[in-house]
């Protein structure tokens, strides 16, 4: 619960040398931390009563403010939440989060027959450095300007525990000039336990005060008095303790001298949200104070619109069953998620948690049932949940279940280059680390794509490659080649490359540059435009090594063509008959 303080704790002095004295100092933060850890909210609420809550407190003592609905009736609240981000879009709080805390303040409100609603159309998210921080012109600036939709609760998840001019506080109702809640996020986790911080300050929205409220007069411990001073709730008893306490309170507050039992010991209720007890302590609101709440949708002329409010959603039955790729690693930049439909579902929430962290989230609207996420950590194992949630269901986000996934490294890729093995140009290699494989290549030079990531004969100049592994993320690598030898400038056609992959081009007035699919010996064949054979050869090379022939001698090649037939790899009954036509 994020309005409490915790009481001053001594300056303890150590002094103790080398590193038996670092681990006792361990040894004593440690300690220290689990004892104050049990609660992580340690700031105030920065609510304080506004007039008409004294007026409708005052007029309830006199009989003027009670509950006139019937004990079957149940009240309605829509609520707009209103997230603030940096101006990056980081560090706004997940909906995770929020709907964990609205599923509590269902719990908590329920005895009250008080219910909240959401819908998706009022999930605003904004991006301010300057309010999210809690500068104070800034953040009054954007909540007195969002607070203006009526006939809606107004709750502000903000970064800082110091916004709208009220500083050091986890919560409060109309700090920011609006009749609106604002929470800080910090103050919002389950983490020891559940905050209550929302569920308190729902509790001022709807007029409750602070149990160590003194209204007029202060309370006496035996109760004397307590319709006409303290919170005037005569089932809560005398508090004064407006900081921080745990539970059971051991301390010694006394009661004033004029009352009955003077200097008694204080002993108030440390189950009441509306107290400053601890969180682990809190859980309910007393019978007068829920009466009082439900009272004041009744009277108070700002609430009494909440009683036309109707709603006929029914729960919802299930949770989602979703899925995402694991038998690899996911592109960090597009993951697909994907779950069955949930009957009755307005929208689902999918959140994606690094350990206990929320890194990434999505609201999508029903009927769609399919998220892609982008921006995930690189090369990290991730968990994600999907939680539908409807206009008065929260709490599937207690129920969801984990799917666990790794996303690539990132993609990256770089080239060496060589003069070895090809029978012109270049050798160029490319190298690849990171993404999805398996992976395929881009080689420019000859407009092809291959499984293969080494290319002969890349002629000078500059040339960008590209690979794409499975998950289609793609990486440019420029290469400039340059002082290689290049073939004939004669050639019409540079070079022509069939579907099996073998590439054949004119390397000189004289000579045939073949590049083959495989290693091994392979015969080929040179005819003339009618098919007349005018000669073979057989050769051998490396896959992916340039092989050259060299035309008989008589063979006129000015102004002729031929057709280039590579029939079979010898040993084999493999043919390629796809000719293909070289012109000098």
């Amino acid at each position: 619960m994020v309005w409490c303080r915790t009481k001053g704790v001594g300056v303890v002095r150590v002094w103790v040398g080398g590193l038996l004295g670092f681990a006792l100092l361990l040894l004593v933060v440690g300690v220290m931390d689990r004892v104050l850890g049990q609660s992580v909210w340690r700031y105030p609420c920065g609510s304080e009563l506004q007039g008409w809550q004294v007026e409708l407190l005052r007029g309830r003592t006199a009989g003027l403010v009670v509950d006139r609905s019937q004990s079957s009736d149940t009240f309605f609240i829509p609520i707009a939440l209103h997230i603030l981000c940096r101006s990056d879009g980081t560090g706004c709080e997940p909906l995770y989060e929020i709907f964990r805390a609205l599923c509590d303040a269902t719990a908590r409100f329920a005895p009250a027959r008080i219910r909240f609603l959401v819908s998706p159309q009022a999930i605003f998210w904004y991006q301010n450095t300057s309010a999210y921080n809690g500068n104070t012109s800034a953040s009054l600036n954007l909540v007195q300007n969002a607070a203006t939709h009526a006939n809606y609760m107004h709750v502000f998840f903000m970064g800082s525990n110091a916004y709208c001019g009220v500083p050091g506080v986890c919560g409060c109702f109309g700090c920011c000039g609006a009749d609106e809640v604002t929470v800080a996020n910090n103050c919002n986790g389950d983490l020891p336990v559940p905050s209550a911080t929302l569920s308190h300050e729902i509790g001022h929205w709807l007029g409750l005060p602070h149990t160590f409220a003194q209204i007029d007069c202060t309370e006496c411990v035996d109760g004397s008095n307590c319709s006409t001073c303290g919170d005037r709730f005569c089932d809560t008893r005398a508090d004064y303790l407006n900081y921080r306490w745990s539970c059971p309170y051991q301390g010694d507050e006394t009661e004033p001298s004029f009352c009955p039992l003077p200097w008694d010991t204080l002993d108030p209720d440390h189950t009441l949200i509306m107290s400053y007890a601890d969180d682990y302590c809190v859980q309910r609101f007393s019978n007068e104070q829920m009466q009082h709440m439900r009272a004041v949708i009744q009277t108070w002329g700002s609430r009494q619109w909440i009683q036309s409010i109707t709603d006929n959603t029914p729960e919802l039955s299930s949770t989602a069953v979703f899925r995402v790729p694991r038998t690899v690693a996911v592109s960090a930049d597009q993951v697909l998620v994907h779950w069955s439909p949930v009957a009755n579902a307005d929208f689902y929430v999918v959140s994606v948690f690094q350990g206990s962290q929320v890194v990434k989230e999505a609201l999508v609207e029903a009927p769609d049932t399919f998220a892609y996420l982008r921006g995930l950590p690189l090369n990290q194992q991730l968990r994600v949940m999907v939680f539908p949630v409807n206009a008065r269901d929260f709490c599937q986000v207690n129920n969801a279940q984990w799917v666990g996934f790794r996303t690539a490294d990132r993609l990256r890729a770089w080239a060496t280059v060589s003069s070895a093995g090809c029978a012109w140009g270049a050798r160029v290699t490319l190298h690849v680390r990171g993404g999805a494989p398996p992976y395929i290549y881009y080689n420019p030079a000859a407009n092809v794509w291959s499984g293969d990531s080494v290319f002969c004969e890349v002629p000078n100049g500059i040339h960008v490659f590209q690979v794409i592994d499975q998950n289609r993320d793609s990486v440019f690598i420029p290469v400039l080649i340059r002082g290689v030898s290049s073939p004939s400038t004669g050639l019409v056609v540079p070079g022509v490359v069939s579907a099996s992959g073998i590439r054949v081009w004119s390397c000189g007035d004289s000579w045939i540059c073949l590049r083959l699919p495989s290693s091994g010996r392979w015969m080929v064949q040179l005819t003339d435009l009618v098919g007349r054979v005018v000669h073979v050869w057989s050769v051998e090379g490396l896959a992916g090594d340039g092989v050259r022939v060299r035309l008989p001698e008589g063979v006129v090649v000015s102004g002729s063509s031929f057709y280039i037939a590579v029939l079979w790899r010898l040993g084999t009954s493999r043919v390629y008959r796809v000719p293909l036509m070289v012109s000098w």
